[in-house]
């Protein structure tokens, strides 16, 4: 069995106006350009231009709550 806590990433999702989106998560799914991908901890970092979609976020502490947050791209 796995900690938790050690295997969670923050997903902070901000406009111009400011931080809009701010939560622990297990993964991250996104719509890039070229694809779709998840993204989960301890992920290597990347950089990816994202389409107008949504994003989905499945947030850790909260029985795994699934978050969708519409992006205008990115």
């Amino acid at each position: 069995m796995t900690n938790q806590a050690n295997e969670k990433l923050i997903v902070r999702i901000i406009s111009p106006q400011g931080v809009i989106y701010d939560h622990g998560a297990l993964s991250c799914s996104v719509k890039a350009l070229d694809g779709g991908m998840t993204i989960l901890a301890n992920h290597t970092p990347i950089m990816a231009a994202l389409d107008i979609s949504a994003v989905k976020v499945r947030r850790i502490y909260e029985d795994e709550e699934e978050d969708f947050i519409a992006i205008n791209g990115g």
